[in-house]
């Protein structure tokens, strides 16, 4: 697993390191928002929301928390929000042990209420800060398989794309946009067969592993090399032994990003197995339909658990 994880990390440091020297316009987007659409345009993608757990992991966010408070936030919303907007009105950044110093310049703001309202109020107070121009993709929440309520996310969708051909001046390259969501669906089908290694009574990985093991998926989609990393992780850990266990759990929800050190030895302590959760899951992103529109609906509205009903949600889990 060494080497699994050294592969992640020089993943991550060439990323971090091309939003610094890149040429390219930079996308600043919420993390369910279609990154295969702005690379097809030629944006790199920044996500706020990995810098929020970035900064929870070091456990900076008190700091970042009261700054954004004292802007006037309520100390009462999500604590990524506070302590992503805290960081930007300081001017500091949480990645410089991956050679980025500053934030990168952003060229627009885009989010996705797939995940929650908040989000639209943050990304607007970073277009404001930075005066560039945001676009938004609003959904209805609690999908149970309405028609209606996919049609209206596709009209989002196609109304997005025409909005970014007038901020750039040019048309979406479909055979790109096609490249991009094939490689996302090949990267996803390898990480999901790989969180599948945990069924039945086998334990190959814990949901802690998988929070690191998952940044690729969360940063880089639609990119060639991560089919490559998934393809190696998969199968790399079908053939390891099984760790051994008591107990085995579920984790549904939200991780704590400034206790896993914590949570790690109490598992350990404990002899439980965490096999699975609804956070790794959610960034297993299948799709059938050959329409990249209709894909992308697919990806981040209709298998998207966040988005569901709770009826939904609660036969997924049984």
């Amino acid at each position: 697993m060494i080497e699994i994880f050294n592969n992640l990390r020089d993943l991550l440091k060439n990323y971090y390191l091309n939003l610094k020297e890149t040429k390219k316009p930079i996308a600043y987007l919420s993390a369910m928002a279609p990154q295969e659409i702005f690379r097809a345009f030629g944006f790199e993608v920044f996500l706020p929301e990995n810098h929020s757990a970035h900064i929870g992991v070091k456990r900076k966010g008190e700091f970042f928390i009261k700054r954004a408070i004292q802007e006037g936030f309520s100390p009462d919303i999500c604590s990524y929000l506070l302590s992503d907007i805290g960081s930007h009105l300081e001017g500091k950044i949480s990645f410089e042990e991956y050679g980025l110093e500053n934030f990168p310049l952003a060229s627009l703001f885009c989010f996705s209420t797939n995940q929650c309202y908040e989000i639209g109020e943050w990304f607007k107070f970073l277009s404001s800060l930075y005066n560039v121009p945001f676009f938004s993709i609003p959904v209805v929440k609690n999908y149970n398989g309405e028609k209606d309520f996919l049609n209206f996310f596709e009209r989002k969708i196609l109304n997005l794309i025409k909005n970014i051909e007038e901020f750039r001046n040019e048309k979406l390259d479909f055979e790109k946009l096609n490249k991009n969501l094939k490689n996302t669906k090949e990267a996803s089908i390898y990480w999901e067969k790989f969180l599948n290694l945990n069924k039945g009574k086998s334990f190959k990985s814990s949901f802690l592993d998988h929070l690191f093991l998952m940044a690729p998926m969360v940063l880089m989609r639609g990119e060639e090399k991560i089919v490559n990393f998934y393809k190696k992780l998969y199968e790399f850990s079908k053939d390891q032994k099984d760790r051994d266990y008591k107990y085995r759990f579920w984790w549904e929800g939200m991780p704590v990003w400034g206790k896993l050190r914590y949570f790690k030895e109490k598992f350990e302590k404990l002899e439980m197995a965490v096999v699975g959760s609804t956070y790794a899951s959610s960034w297993v992103f299948n799709f059938e339909s050959k329409n990249p529109v209709k894909a992308i609906s697919e990806i981040y509205y209709k298998n998207l658990f966040i988005t569901w009903s709770e009826e939904k949600k609660l036969k997924w889990l049984i």
